[in-house]
């Protein structure tokens, strides 16, 4: 914070000579306060607040050459700036007086910070020229995709596409739809994240920095854009915006682990966040529940799918079959009947593989509570060593089952390390 004595010169409106017939001083002293503001884009901007204290009044000597001591002293220091310790700001924001040696100085103004944050949201603020500081090539720790509205286009998003081509044709061709950009516009969201992140946007890499923009596909008739509707529709991601977009966050996957050790299909740990603006959201929406329910593609049943897939490599003299529905997998009349194709023929079923833990443990429940058979497990596989753990509810009965499990996990074990 700083603080200076200034002056006004009267001679302009005469008010000084109308009174006295010579010249005179209007004096105040002059509170400047400096301070910086961190946006939430990163941003810092500085500030000044100026304070008035009231005025003091003197008569001139300056007509007869003969000042006071008060006006030499303020003649000498009149436009120097000194510091002042912001202790001067009380705990209200009000400032104490400050008391010179022609004068104690009067603020009735307040530096109030939430008046000052409220009067920041009201600014227009330029965004500073991008500035490139980081490594070249370097990315976002993991994508993001921006994905438009309803009749628009990725470039709302306040980016600039390669394509020079104009309307239909721009939103047709091969580049526009693959989301290629050449530049961010300054204050855009991806601007943002970009200096945020100091990740590399040149030419050369600014589709390989881990910013990608969705275009919706569509069709060019009787000269306009239509659009893609956002229903999801597994045969053709042309005619369907969700698909494509399934399928564009494939191809996203594969730019962004290009030169590194990562498979992502086989890293589940590996995600992608989706900026979605408007019917973005929707078609986002629909991409996942179309995965859920769809069997041609991902989700539950292509796990029971892949399931199946590796117990007919490992052991392809058992009868296994499926992705199918429990009762049809349970009655085999019905099943032979409606799918003759089957592979288990005339069979009984004696193992059900669920498509996840949480239908699995429904399942098994539901049949405890209704008395239906006898449970043992949960067994637990996959690990070095022959370990199990009970519910907390375990009986006697369960214990000693899992028990058993154990043992013969363990002989199982030992005779399998014996004839290595």
């Amino acid at each position: 914070m700083e603080e200076k004595v200034d002056s006004y010169w009267d001679d302009a409106d005469g008010l000084w000579e109308t009174v006295t017939q010579d010249h005179g001083y209007c004096l105040f002293s002059i509170i400047k306060i400096s301070y910086d503001v961190t946006c939430l884009n990163k941003l810092r901007y500085p500030g000044v607040k100026y304070f008035f204290s009231g005025k003091k009044c003197l008569k001139s000597g300056w007509t007869h050459g003969n000042f006071s001591s008060e006006e030499k002293d303020f003649l000498k220091n009149v436009h120097d700036w000194r510091e002042i310790s912001l202790d001067s700001l009380k705990t209200d924001g009000s400032i104490a007086s400050i008391r010179t040696s022609f004068n104690t100085w009067n603020f009735k103004q307040k530096f109030d910070k939430e008046n000052l944050k409220e009067h920041w949201k009201e600014q227009r603020v330029a965004f500073p020229e991008w500035k490139y500081v980081g490594e070249p090539g370097k990315k976002l720790a993991r994508p993001v995709v921006f994905v438009h509205g309803l009749d628009s286009d990725f470039e709302v998003w306040g980016v600039e596409s390669t394509s020079n081509l104009k309307g239909s044709e721009k939103k047709n061709s091969v580049e526009f739809q693959q989301g290629l950009v050449k530049k961010y516009e300054r204050g855009s969201a991806p601007d943002i994240l970009a200096r945020a992140q100091n990740i590399d946007n040149t030419e050369a890499n600014i589709n390989h920095n881990g910013i990608y923009f969705f275009q919706a596909p569509g069709d060019i008739r009787n000269g306009e854009w239509d659009e893609a509707l956002p229903f999801w529709d597994n045969g053709n991601e042309t005619n369907s915006q969700s698909r494509k977009l399934y399928k564009f966050l494939g191809e996203v996957l594969d730019d962004f682990c290009s030169g590194t050790p990562i498979d992502w299909k086989q890293t589940p740990e590996l995600t992608v966040d989706i900026v979605a603006h408007s019917q973005g959201g929707l078609v986002v929406r629909e991409m996942l529940r179309g995965l859920r329910a769809d069997k041609g593609t991902n989700g539950s049943a292509s796990s029971v799918r892949d399931a199946v897939k590796i117990l007919h490599e490992k052991y392809p003299n058992y009868a296994v079959d499926g992705e199918m529905q429990a009762s049809v997998a349970l009655n085999k009349e019905l099943r032979d009947n409606k799918y003759p194709f089957n592979t288990l023929k005339g069979k009984d079923v004696n193992t059900l593989i669920f498509p996840c833990l949480s239908s699995a443990n429904i399942t098994c429940k539901m049949l405890l509570e209704m008395g239906v058979g006898e449970s043992i497990g949960p067994v637990q596989m996959g690990l070095k060593k022959p370990v199990h753990f009970t519910d907390a509810d375990a009986s006697v009965h369960d214990i000693f089952n899992l028990t058993v499990a154990a043992v013969i996990d363990a002989i199982v074990q030992e005779k399998k390390d014996a004839a290595k």
